[in-house]
C-alpha cells in the first residue's frame, strides 16, 4: 500500500481513539446546574446519570457510567453505599460495589474520586447512603486521604454545608 494510505490508517485510529476516550470521560462527569431543557426536548427535565465504582483485590477500580452502569455485570458485588450530587438522596448518583463481601472493621477506601469518575465527581458529594454493614463514613478534602476530613455515622440526606461539594476521597468501614 502507498505510505500516505498507512499514515492517513495511522491518524484516523488515532481519531477514533480520542473520540471515544473523551465520549467515555463525558459519560462519566455529572453535569451540574444546566440550562432549562438542556439534554431533552425543551422544558423537559434531564435524566440524572448514573455511575458503578466496583472495587477489586488489585486496588484499581473498575468504573462504568451510563448505559454500562445498568448491566448486570455492573450490578454484581456487594452494595456498601451511593452517593448523591444533591442533597435529599437526588441528582447523579455512584454505587460503590465489591465482590469481596459485606464491610468489616478493615473497610474499602476510594483514593481520588475525580481520577476514578473524571474531574466532574471531585468535590460533589452533597448526600450519601450506606449499605451491608458500612456505617461509618470518613470524607477528605485532599486525594489519598489527605487534608481535613469528617466523619459521619450511617446515611446522610446532607451532608452538611462545611462539607457539601468538598469530598475527594473517603473511607468506608463497619
Amino acid at each position: 500500500m502507498p505510505q500516505n494510505h498507512h499514515a492517513n490508517l495511522r491518524t484516523t485510529c488515532l481519531a477514533a481513539t480520542a473520540a471515544a476516550v473523551l465520549l467515555a470521560a463525558a459519560a462519566a462527569v455529572p453535569a451540574r446546574a444546566s440550562a432549562p431543557g438542556a439534554g431533552g426536548p425543551a422544558g423537559a427535565p434531564r435524566q440524572p446519570r448514573h455511575c458503578v465504582i466496583t472495587l477489586r483485590g488489585d486496588g484499581t477500580p473498575l468504573t462504568r457510567c451510563g448505559a454500562a452502569a445498568r448491566t448486570r455485570a455492573a450490578r454484581s458485588g456487594t452494595l456498601l453505599m451511593t452517593w448523591y450530587a444533591d442533597s435529599g438522596f437526588t441528582g447523579d448518583s455512584t454505587d460503590i460495589r465489591d465482590g469481596a463481601g459485606l464491610c468489616d472493621a478493615a473497610g474499602y477506601g476510594i483514593s481520588d474520586i475525580g481520577a476514578f469518575l473524571g474531574p466532574g465527581w471531585d468535590n460533589a458529594i452533597s448526600s450519601f447512603r450506606t449499605f451491608n454493614n458500612c456505617a461509618v463514613i470518613q470524607g477528605f478534602d485532599g486525594s489519598a486521604y489527605g487534608g481535613d476530613n469528617h466523619t459521619w455515622l450511617g446515611d446522610q440526606k446532607y451532608v452538611g454545608d462545611e462539607w457539601n461539594d468538598r469530598i475527594s476521597s473517603l473511607l468506608m468501614h463497619a
